[in-house]
């Protein structure tokens, strides 16, 4: 009985044993990158399959859509989950941001319906000392920060977002200068959203402003 120690340690040595498939007993221990892996996973199928075709009847032998398949399934083989993670994570981020930046635009361009549709249903809206419905505050406060917004100039930082599964939340700076209301404006602000993603993506579900006079 071959023992792991034993073992072979790269592609080179256990392909020239001319094996076509792992023992139990007989797993390679293989320090190669996915490329390596990918490409040498490849040739091997490639043998063992050739040798297959080769036996069997010329009217059972697989045409070119099997050979395609084939290469599509080692194709996929080499990417790594931790890959498919990263990419799922930065799709979500981007709807994410999508969603902050949206409510921002809608708001400076004065598109009451596009800055509510951020919103989910029972959404919370934290501001000037006071919580808020949705309904409340389309009623009393939108319009004001709609005014503001138009009449001064905001440039925001890039988004901090942490996730946790369907659930999302986002911090952001600003720093806002202007004239409103004939009363000269030079703040700084900071805004945390939290959002939940459903079945018409993601949506805020509670935000919060918070700012203070430039020193």
């Amino acid at each position: 009985m071959t023992s792991k120690a034993s073992a072979f340690t790269n592609i080179t040595d256990y392909e020239s044993r001319g094996c076509t498939h792992l023992s139990e007993h007989e797993e390679p221990l293989l320090q190669t990158s996915p490329q390596e892996e990918a490409s040498w996973f490849m040739s091997l199928l490639l043998k063992t399959r050739s040798s297959n075709i080769k036996a069997l009847p010329r009217k059972k032998r697989p045409g070119f859509l099997g050979l395609v398949g084939l290469v599509t399934l080692v194709l996929l083989l080499p990417i790594p989950a931790r890959d498919i993670v990263a990419q799922s994570l930065s799709t979500h981020a981007a709807e994410i941001t999508a969603a902050i930046e949206g409510f921002h635009r809608a708001i400076v361009q004065g598109d009451r319906s596009a800055a509510l549709g951020f919103f989910a249903p029972d959404a919370v809206i934290l501001e000037s000392g006071e919580s808020q419905t949705r309904a409340e505050y389309e009623r009393e406060h939108l319009g004001e920060d709609i005014a503001f917004a138009r009449a001064t100039k905001t440039e925001h930082s890039p988004l901090k977002i942490q996730q946790d599964g369907n659930t999302a939340w986002v911090v952001g700076t600003s720093k806002t200068t202007g004239t409103f209301n004939d009363r000269k404006i030079d703040s700084v602000g900071v805004e945390l959203a939290v959002l939940t993603k459903g079945d018409s993506g993601w949506r805020i579900r509670a935000i919060h402003w918070s700012n203070r006079k430039t020193k």
